[in-house]
């Protein structure tokens, strides 16, 4: 899954989208909830290795090939070089979006939700085109070494939803066919030496062309009461 390249590094904080469709607030303060339906903070994007936009209310990531945030298990490679769009994660929440990958055909090119503190201190939650061709969910952490590669089984549809919740100190990734009944996929912790952003990627390691959309975007802040849902 990993093809070798140099590891971005984020760009300060550009811009803010302000489309009704994809809305996003003003920074939020101290305990002050984020607006309903908005993201608190400001996206922070880094398109060193890809292109972002915003197309008719869609995130549009275009990710050059060679990308992949993908570390080895035993922690003696790693690569961290995808096109992103992150946001500063605070307290609980829930944080979910359609991914509308248009795959074409070569492997492990996909887009996902993550979580970012660092070169081997994320986690990842991905829908991608596997080496057998068909599409598939996979969840990846990296907790200071290397990553833990798990895969969930192959989705006939060419769109899934995937979701976030953050509660506590922990982390829980789900996905969904339809958006409206989850499946538990895991629940880790990550210990980063740096800031803990969250948001949307894209990684095409073997592929040219390739590009993914985010549209739905969902985001409530405080916690859940159904784990098994994320709601």
């Amino acid at each position: 899954m990993n093809v070798a390249g140099a590891r971005a590094h984020l760009f300060p904080w550009l811009c803010c989208f302000c489309l009704a469709i994809f809305p996003i607030a003003a920074a939020a303060s101290g305990a002050e909830a984020a607006e309903p339906g908005a993201l608190p903070h400001p996206l922070a994007l880094d398109q060193d290795h890809g292109r972002i936009e915003l197309q008719s209310g869609r995130l549009l990531i275009a990710p050059e090939k060679g990308t992949d945030l993908f570390a080895k298990a035993d922690g003696s490679a790693a690569t961290d070089n995808l096109p992103r769009a992150l946001f500063a994660a605070d307290g609980d929440f829930v944080l979910s979006a359609q991914v509308l990958p248009a795959f074409g055909g070569a492997a492990y090119e996909g887009a996902a939700l993550i979580v970012h503190g660092g070169e081997r201190c994320w986690g990842k939650l991905l829908f991608e085109r596997l080496a057998s061709g068909s599409n598939g969910i996979a969840t990846t952490v990296a907790n200071g070494r290397g990553g833990d590669d798990a895969y969930h089984g192959a989705r006939a549809a060419e769109a899934q939803y995937l979701k976030i919740v953050h509660r506590g100190g922990g982390w829980i990734f789900y996905a969904s066919q339809d958006g409206s009944h989850w499946e538990f996929l895991r629940q880790f912790a990550l210990d980063c030496a740096g800031p803990v952003r969250v948001g949307f990627a894209a990684q095409a390691p073997l592929s040219d062309g390739f590009e993914a959309a985010f549209t739905a975007l969902r985001y409530r802040a405080g916690t859940i009461k159904d784990f098994w849902q994320g709601e």
